[in-house]
């Protein structure tokens, strides 16, 4: 036999004319990403409306005000003026970073942040 004869009969008898594509692949495409897109939508909705999109906003400013009044900050005082955890602290501030609106200065306990300079690369 073959190969194409032997592809041709493997098809025949998996039923493949019983199978039907959609009529327009285009819609369905078209569909899956609206479901996509919509849950990332929703899901903005739901942190601007729970308060959470404007926290870390709010966050984020406080955390420049202080090193606009003091010329810098260190985790510890953005800690204590924030009431956050050591560990959420860090998140902010490497968030921050790497948004470039500020920048780490030293290592460890001896650093501290100042107004960025641009934005780190990954």
């Amino acid at each position: 036999m073959k190969p194409d004869h032997q592809a041709q009969e493997i098809l025949n008898k998996a039923k493949w004319r019983d199978f039907v594509l959609p009529a327009d692949l285009n819609k369905v495409a078209l569909q899956v990403l609206g479901i996509f897109f919509g849950s990332k939508a929703s899901k903005k909705i739901y942190e601007l409306k729970s308060g959470r999109g404007e926290e870390v906003r709010t966050r984020e400013e406080t955390v420049l005000a202080m090193i606009r009044e003091r010329g810098k900050a260190e985790r510890k005082e953005v800690m204590a003026q924030l009431k956050i955890s050591d560990s959420t602290a860090g998140r902010l501030l490497d968030g921050m970073e790497k948004k470039g609106v500020i920048t780490q200065v030293g290592q460890y306990k001896d650093a501290y942040y100042v107004a960025g300079a641009g934005k780190k690369d990954e």
